[in-house]
């Protein structure tokens, strides 16, 4: 049990920060109900696809020095904060007309939505073009990659805007879940100047811990995936 903590806490921690992070400099700052709460929560958006990066990052070593995969990860966060300014811009005007605590079936045409129903959808494109970026580098498979497209697709966005990032987050955390139970040598071990790059075993589980494909070797002229989704 404390070993599994010692190698999983940037999880928790990560999201826990994430969420005092949201509480401090979003929803303090608003006492609403209703429609304005409903887009308060689609604020939220950046914060969670933070702590998602982060924790994504983590658990696919290899992803940090690719610079497609991270130039796709800053796109999809970047769509989020646009998803935030949208509902943030929802929600100061619904305050300004009086219509703060309003139910959503009595809120007149009040307030401008047209960035808060772009951006959505510009993070669910955005959220794709994440999933594939890591396909590409053979951090996934090709049914996780179909899975998560199709979830980032038909997964209602003003809800969470790509939900194929989450299907994204989940396969990395197993797939490094079972590198890190293998056998071999610790990714601090591995790390050191005394490891020899030509050592095959260091190799191997070097690829594994990266989230990377494991080569089979010349005679095969093939790969496999690590986690085999």
């Amino acid at each position: 049990m404390i070993r599994t903590l010692l190698r999983w806490w940037p999880v928790p921690a990560t999201i826990v920060t994430s969420l005092l992070l949201q509480r401090i400099l979003l929803e303090s700052r608003y006492d609403v109900a209703g429609h304005a709460a409903e887009h308060l929560s689609g604020a939220s958006a950046p914060f969670a696809a933070a702590a998602l990066c982060i924790i994504v990052l983590w658990a696919t070593p290899g992803a940090r020095r690719q610079v497609e995969v991270l130039g796709a990860m800053a796109l999809w966060f970047a769509a989020t904060v646009l998803v935030l300014i949208g509902n943030v811009r929802v929600v100061d005007d619904l305050i300004d007309a009086g219509y703060a605590f309003t139910p959503t079936s009595s809120v007149p045409d009040v307030a401008d939505h047209s960035i808060a129903d772009m951006s959505v959808w510009i993070a669910v494109v955005a959220s794709i073009v994440m999933v594939l970026a890591f396909r590409r580098r053979g951090h996934i498979g090709t049914r996780v990659t179909v899975g998560a497209v199709i979830a980032s697709a038909l997964f209602p966005p003003w809800i969470f805007p790509g939900l194929g990032a989450v299907v994204l987050l989940v396969a990395r955390c197993i797939a490094h879940g079972k590198a890190m139970s293998r056998p071999g040598l610790s990714k601090t071990e591995l790390s050191r100047p005394g490891v020899s790059g030509g050592d095959a075993g260091a190799d191997e589980q070097r690829r594994r811990l990266d989230g990377e494909v494991e080569p089979l070797g010349p005679a095969l002229g093939a790969t496999v995936e690590l986690e085999g989704l």
